[in-house]
């Protein structure tokens, strides 16, 4: 979760500033594109959704690392018969010597803390509690990495909102009563 939204603004913001760079100065300027991008509110929500693509962009990667992950076998092909607890430690020692990146993705957390668990333990007693602990545990965290995209997505249309009012505030500004009483069309 914290890497998407480092991610986010380490990319995103770059790659934002850049786009409106060449969209506002650089070579891509085209006056229908420069209207949309007159006021720094504007701007802002180039940015911000650069920062939104770049933080999605890692969380696609993330996911790739995921499904590599399921499709690996992380422990020894079951034989068809109960493992005893007393082999834990060496299930442990095996998830030890995978990867990093392996180990390091939901399914590999998971699978070390129930072998971390039962191997503590010494039994599988109440693992079903635990099971429903880690997933409860994995599924805030997921939750809780998409803050980042949460807050762009909340954020993007309250700075329209705020650029609209602040536009309708620079033309209503300019509008004086001679003007007013000249050409009405115009200042509608």
């Amino acid at each position: 979760g914290s890497l998407s939204t480092v991610a986010g603004l380490v990319l995103g913001v770059p790659l934002g500033c850049l786009v409106v760079f060449l969209l506002v100065t650089g070579p891509w300027q085209d006056p229908v594109l420069q209207r949309y991008l007159s006021h720094p509110v504007e701007k802002a929500e180039v940015v911000l959704f650069f920062c939104a693509l770049a933080a999605l962009a890692v969380k696609l990667m993330e996911y790739g690392k995921e499904r590599l992950a399921l499709a690996r076998p992380l422990l020894p092909a079951w034989k068809g018969r109960p493992v005893p607890v007393t082999d834990a430690p060496a299930l442990a020692a095996h998830l030890a010597h995978l990867p990093l990146r392996v180990r390091r993705t939901l399914i590999g957390r998971r699978a070390q803390g129930v072998v971390d668990f039962v191997a503590s333990r010494g039994s599988a007693y109440q693992l079903d509690d635990q099971l429903r602990s880690l997933a409860d545990q994995d599924a805030l965290s997921q939750e809780g990495s998409y803050g980042f995209l949460r807050l762009i997505t909340w954020a993007i249309p309250i700075l329209g909102f705020l650029g609209t009012v602040l536009g309708i505030t620079d033309a209503v500004a300019g509008v004086t009563p001679e003007r007013l009483e000249k050409n009405l069309n115009a200042v509608t």
